[in-house]
């Protein structure tokens, strides 16, 4: 069989993944993590606003990130053995998803990539200056507010 190595698309990975070695699960089991503070979920969920239907972020006809694909990890709060817990809590607090209000006059955007994205009511937006975009680019920041980008 072929080494499919890391290029491997994940439409063609196997359904199936192969059982952890007891290597893993032994270094997994031995974690020394305390997970008694509930409060990271309170804070993940916190401020939600809205969500997209269905989680599906797409670009013209193409998925580009599809939320959908990430719930197992909400399905179990004990890892399996093949995964560390401390990784296994990072990805349930990322699974969710949607528009929040961090603060008044400032919002997320989380869970649809690994970034998130922060707006501020009033502040100046500028483009980064690079010179492949040449001297034609604007240079003039835009600025968002109440009536909406200007």
């Amino acid at each position: 069989m072929a080494d499919e190595g890391p290029s491997a698309s994940a439409d063609t990975a196997s359904p199936t993944p192969k059982p952890p070695t007891r290597f893993t699960v032994a270094a997994n089991s031995a974690a020394a993590i305390s997970f008694d503070d509930p409060g990271d979920f309170d804070r993940a969920t916190r401020g939600l606003i809205a969500q997209l239907n269905g989680g599906r972020v797409t670009w013209g006809r193409h998925l580009v990130f599809d939320v959908a694909r990430h719930a197992f990890v909400a399905e179990s709060e004990q890892a399996p053995p093949s995964v560390h817990p401390g990784l296994w809590r990072q990805a349930r607090l990322n699974v969710n998803h949607g528009l929040f209000e961090v603060a008044e006059g400032v919002w997320q955007v989380r869970g649809y990539d690994l970034a998130n994205i922060t707006f501020v009511a009033r502040f100046a937006v500028r483009r980064p200056a690079t010179r492949s975009l040449g001297a034609s680019t604007s240079r003039r920041p835009s600025t968002c507010g109440p009536t909406g980008p200007t």
